[in-house]
């Protein structure tokens, strides 16, 4: 199971496309939820946007800037894991490897330098906010639930 900023989440479509542009708001208060910071002037954007009361265009811009930089965030803050324990793991400073994050973990495993890992990607497909598994070769991939088929 994928772990966002420590928190366990599940896959799968997250905010589905019935509520419409309230989604956007939707989808800050998840990233909020999970530890994305958000001001107080952001947040009042948010509500106003998310009830429809505002009067200036720029407000669209605006929450679409924080919805950007949330999905950033998310996306930063979701670790690809060892596929053998499933615990964080992060590339060697080669490139090369992936290593757990954790030293216990590394040694609990036992595996120390994987080839591959198992990534996850928050996204946006058809007006629904996913986190979904990515893997590390589209052309050969039959997992619906991959990213790379949205």
């Amino acid at each position: 199971m994928p772990i966002t900023n420590g928190h366990p989440v599940e896959t799968g479509c997250v905010l589905s496309s019935p509520y419409g542009w309230h989604n956007h708001a939707r989808m800050i208060a998840t990233a909020v939820d999970l530890g994305f910071a958000l001001d107080v002037a952001g947040q009042r954007d948010v509500d106003a946007y998310d009830t429809g009361e505002y009067t200036h265009e720029s407000l669209t811009e605006i929450v679409m800037d924080i919805m950007d930089e949330a999905e950033r965030w998310l996306n930063d803050h979701t670790p690809a894991l060892c596929n053998d324990c499933g615990q964080p793991v992060e590339l060697t400073d080669s490139g090369a490897w992936w290593v757990h994050i954790s030293p216990f973990d590394r040694q609990a495993c036992g595996t120390f330098f994987a080839d591959t890992a198992q990534h996850y990607v928050w996204h946006w497909h058809d007006g629904e906010f996913f986190l979904s598994p990515l893997c590390d070769d589209e052309d050969t991939c039959t997992d619906e639930t991959c990213a790379h088929w949205s």
